[in-house]
């Protein structure tokens, strides 16, 4: 049994101090703590040094201060303990310094306003009038870490090219007279447009309610305007719109827009307004001042041939309908005026006879003949006969709204033998049905003397 060993007086009196130190003066291990910690905090750890990665933007003008983010990794926050809260502070504003050094040769450019917003980005800015050059660029943290990105950044010294104007609207030199035309511009430059200064000149001298005049137009620019009234006797008229772009680095061009103002054409007449799906129904639209260089289109299909054939006067365009599927259809002139809607036109189902009732008739007298089929046309002709050379036409016709159901009287002696039936339509188009009913022999005995009778 091990004994305890005695203690003199100076071992007691030094362990009573300490305990007297330790509850006493606790601000004195406050300042110890502090002192190791914030020590051990900026110790330099092997393998986490920062990493330089990329500068954005890589290139720039220096007509003005550059705002630049840096990507790297290891970015760390330098950091404090507080002695009284005992809670760790992130002063990264003072953590990170960033400079710009010439490949040329030369001092070494700071840059400002370094701030720290991860572990892997920082962001800052270069001085306004950054020597023309390529530079590399050195970071070093708070902990006196050191590294370098070579050609990290060019300054291209300052912008002296103007900025480029681009026209959205409208996508045609030519516009319509006595129209609301949208003008819409976009300016590109890396510098940054500041205002867009546009002077619109008109046609002076032949529309004195648009005189030249200029205002400013906020980017992106827009702004609508009447076009002037022609006379009968002018094919067109210029307008010009002048626009002026200025850019950040007070570089500026002038670029003119000319147009040409032409009469807006007007239909008056679209014929026939409905046709076969099968196509080739001839059209004829006649107006006043049909563009010469103007197609025609039922739902995006060109009018045949090549959109339309021109009279040389504007006043008619002819052509054949395309084939398409049933039903209405838009139809619109196209030209570098822009698209003018016509008359609507509705394509119309193939008509078919499926059957005649009664399938016989006798050779004599007067007979009502049904037909059934399906989109059986109000306007058409019909014929009958034993064949496309002999064929009569048939009067009196009549055809049931729903175009499933025609009537007609058959009455002259043809006969013993099938007879096949014809519809044609300019519209719909043409059928037939071969052998759709027959006339067979009258019985000798029963045959008496008919009276005349008046169908065919």
């Amino acid at each position: 049994m091990t004994k305890a060993q005695p203690t003199d007086g100076n071992t007691e009196t030094a362990m009573h101090r300490g305990k007297y130190l330790a509850m006493s003066a606790p601000w004195r291990w406050g300042v110890a703590v502090q002192a190791v910690v914030g020590f051990c905090l900026g110790c330099t750890e092997p393998g986490r040094d920062p990493v330089l990665l990329g500068v954005s933007p890589a290139a720039a003008y220096n007509n003005r201060e550059i705002s630049l983010v840096v990507s790297g990794a290891g970015f760390r926050p330098r950091l404090a303990l507080s002695a009284s809260s005992g809670e760790l502070s992130d002063q990264s504003w003072s953590g990170f310094s960033l400079a710009f050094v010439p490949s040329a040769g030369g001092p070494p450019v700071p840059l400002t306003e370094v701030q720290q917003t991860s572990e892997s980005t920082l962001t800052a800015t270069a001085p306004r009038l950054l020597d023309k050059n390529v530079y590399a660029m050195t970071l070093t943290d708070s902990r006196g870490h050191r590294v370098e990105l070579p050609a990290a950044f060019e300054s291209l010294g300052p912008d002296v090219t103007p900025p480029t104007l681009r026209l959205l609207s409208p996508l045609t030199t030519d516009v319509f007279s006595e129209t609301v035309t949208t003008f819409a511009f976009t300016v590109d430059d890396p510098s940054g447009p500041l205002a867009l200064n546009v002077r619109i000149d008109g046609a002076p001298s032949t529309d004195p309610l648009e005189p030249p005049r200029s205002f400013l137009c906020p980017l992106p620019c827009s702004f609508d305007r009447q076009m002037p009234r022609l006379e009968d006797d002018q094919s067109f008229m210029t307008y010009t719109v002048m626009a002026t772009p200025f850019d950040g680095a007070g570089n500026s061009k002038d670029v003119a827009f000319s147009f040409r103002v032409v009469h807006r054409p007007v239909v008056e007449h679209l014929s026939p307004t409905s046709g076969s799906v099968t196509g080739g129904v001839s059209v004829v639209i006649r107006g006043a001042w049909l563009p010469a260089e103007g197609q025609v289109f039922f739902d995006g299909l060109a009018l045949l041939p090549a959109g339309g054939e021109h009279t040389p006067d504007g006043t008619t365009i002819r052509g054949w309908t395309p084939p398409h599927a049933p039903g209405p259809v838009r139809v619109t002139l196209k030209s570098a005026s822009g698209t003018l809607d016509l008359p609507a036109f509705s394509f119309l189902p193939a008509p078919l006879i499926k059957t005649a009732v009664p399938p016989t008739l006798p050779t004599t007298g007067c007979h009502i003949l049904r037909l059934i089929g399906n989109d059986l046309p109000m306007h058409a002709s019909w014929f009958m006969g034993h064949d496309s050379e002999d064929r009569v036409l048939i009067n009196g016709v009549t055809l049931d709204p729903s175009g499933l159901l025609a009537s007609l009287c058959v009455g002259t002696r043809w006969g013993a033998g099938p007879v096949s039936l014809f519809l044609e339509s300019d519209s719909a188009g043409s059928t037939r049905l071969d052998g759709a009913f027959s006339f067979e022999p009258d019985d000798p005995q029963n045959v008496t003397a008919a009276p005349e009778c008046p169908c065919p």
